[in-house]
């Protein structure tokens, strides 16, 4: 969202080295997921800001450990770098 459109704005502004290095962090997140599983990853995501997800329905497996584990780390990762800014999570 916010991130990709900042990147793309520094590439056409010709400031790649920033662009890279804001995709990086963003690679980042995205390996993660890909590794873990997407939808099950996000939804434990999700559930670290306060917003109850309550997992995935049939036909998509439940969660597991290494995907809560994953999610963790995607939560960390977010916050550290501010890839979602704070003032989106006030709306929930």
């Amino acid at each position: 969202g916010n991130w990709a459109k900042e990147v793309f704005t520094l590439a056409q502004n010709n400031d790649i080295p920033k662009a890279l290095e804001m995709q990086k962090k963003m690679n980042e997140v995205i390996d993660k997921l890909l590794k873990a599983g997407i939808y099950q990853t996000l939804k434990e995501v999700v559930a670290l800001y306060g917003i109850e997800s309550y997992g995935c329905r049939r036909p998509f497996a439940e969660t597991t450990e290494a995907q809560k584990i994953a999610a963790k780390e995607i939560f960390e990762i977010i916050n550290k770098y501010k890839i979602v800014p704070d003032k989106i999570w006030q709306d929930f």
